[in-house]
């Protein structure tokens, strides 16, 4: 919605006829968070749809767009993903693979604890890629990563 000042408050109510739900009247400073998603029932605005759906999800690119074959339960045969800690570890052997492909390569979307950072690590075989494992601390970086083939987040600058 068009917006006059960013630094100052933006009011919101959610209702159905004379219901609000959740229920209280709510607020953002777009300067300071610029969206808000509100699940029914609960008065947190969340400020990414992940941390509304207690996601981390995890966008991963190839420079040559070389994933694998996703149809093969051989964990040699595609990039995966591990997760541990936050979410629940599925097996070196049986790794998390993507939810769905967009513009920047494939996604994953995991159930996390997003009070825990998660370990995870993307992995063709035992080949990992970056090579080292990483975490992703949610009140740091927010529940999504976008990882480029090589590099490591840790080492990147983050833009929020």
């Amino acid at each position: 919605m068009p917006i006059k000042d960013a630094t100052l408050p933006v009011n919101f109510i959610i209702h159905n006829g004379d219901v609000k739900d959740p229920g209280p009247d709510q607020s953002i400073v777009p300067q300071v968070n610029p969206a808000a998603f509100v699940k029914s029932q609960d008065a947190t605005l969340y400020p990414q749809l992940c941390a509304a759906e207690g996601n981390a999800v995890i966008h991963y690119r190839r420079a040559a767009g070389d994933y694998g074959d996703y149809t093969s339960t051989d964990y040699k045969q595609f990039w995966g993903l591990h997760t541990w800690n936050a979410a629940a570890d599925p097996g070196w052997t049986t790794p998390h693979k993507p939810q769905r492909v967009d513009g920047f390569g494939v996604v994953f979307s995991v159930p996390v604890d997003q009070t825990k950072d998660l370990g995870y690590i993307l992995h063709k075989g035992d080949t990992k890629d970056p090579g080292s494992d990483q975490f992703l601390t949610f009140k740091k970086y927010g529940c999504e990563v976008w990882q480029l083939e090589g590099a490591d987040p840790e080492a990147l600058t983050f833009c929020r």
